[in-house]
């Protein structure tokens, strides 16, 4: 079925009952809570578990899929029921084009395309090439450099990538370093350039990710994970397409972390464990990137964390990415 066969308004529910629907995952810890979740509300999903490789991964959703186009919904993600009943009307969307709804981030509040729900037209999926098979500098650390992306209105799952420190450190460094690149390129960054090039809502993004999530579980690990990301990218002989393996991540995490590593999950994840020596850490790296971009990060308090939160406004955003 395509999108010009669909000639009256209709939920987004209706389209997932039309369309096959993947969940996606790797290794997430939180997989098995997400999924039991994603089923209860869509009992004809698909799971898609431990494929390498991100273009891989999709690839692997695509041959599956038995409709012209699929959804998939991220391996850390979880669907917010009450919202799937929205109306969305695809008289002016095209066939070609991938429909990417925003998400909600448990650390940070951020509601943007991170981890949000992607409807895939199966051809565009299997054509194209990115992450471990991209050809070209633009597509090596994200979809929407290669594709038509249509940006959806409207925010239909809560990305949840704060179950452990080291999931939280990941998320936070893989969007520390795409919030800092240019079209998914990295470009040399000094004080003198930083802000002409890293401008508008990815710089709004990229601070928030660095300051605000001290509320949230493993929040500060997030925290630091984007400090770090950005700090690498400041760095000349940084290779941003490392972000696309876990793998490398763990070991930045594992060799860089010997002081505040020596405290296990289990005190982590604790609500009375002193977090002094990660807040030292992501203060030291908040110096260095001010003194290297220019650009001055607060570290918001736990308190200050939550109420900016709940001041935050959704930016609403629609049409073809540019």
């Amino acid at each position: 079925m395509n999108f010009d066969q669909i000639k009256k308004p209709i939920s987004v529910k209706g389209l997932m009952e039309l369309f096959d629907t993947f969940y996606l995952c790797y290794d997430e810890p939180n997989r098995q809570q997400n999924w039991d979740q994603i089923q209860s509300v869509i009992p004809s999903a698909k799971k898609m578990e431990g494929v390498q490789g991100f273009d891989r991964a999709l690839k692997s959703c695509a041959k599956e899929a038995k409709t012209d186009h699929f959804f998939v919904i991220d391996g850390d993600n979880q669907l917010i029921q009450s919202r799937l009943d929205n109306i969305v009307s695809l008289e002016s969307v095209k066939d070609h084009w991938v429909l990417s709804w925003a998400s909600r981030n448990s650390i940070n509040g951020l509601i943007y395309g991170n981890g949000g729900l992607k409807l895939w037209p199966k051809t565009v999926a299997m054509d194209m090439k990115t992450h471990e098979h991209s050809k070209d500098s633009g597509d090596r650390t994200d979809y929407c450099f290669v594709v038509d992306y249509y940006l959806m209105n409207d925010w239909l799952t809560e990305t949840i990538p704060n179950s452990t420190h080291q999931q939280a450190f990941r998320a936070g460094f893989r969007e520390g370093v795409k919030m800092s690149l240019v079209q998914g390129v990295k470009v040399p960054l000094t004080k003198k350039n930083f802000f002409e090039h890293v401008t508008g809502l990815n710089r709004d993004r990229l601070r928030i990710w660095c300051e605000r999530g001290a509320d949230a579980i493993n929040g500060y690990w997030g925290i630091l994970g984007a400090r770090m990301g950005l700090y690498f990218v400041l760095q000349d002989e940084f290779d941003e397409t490392q972000i696309n393996s876990y793998d490398w991540i763990d070991e930045v995490l594992d060799s860089t972390q010997t002081e505040v590593l020596k405290y296990n999950v289990e005190e982590l994840a604790s609500s009375d464990w002193n977090p002094s020596p990660l807040k030292a850490l992501i203060h030291e790296y908040g110096d260095k990137i001010l003194a290297l971009s220019g650009l001055k990060l607060d570290l918001l308090s736990p308190v200050e964390s939550l109420k900016s939160k709940r001041e935050s406004v959704y930016q609403p955003r629609s049409g073809l990415l540019k």
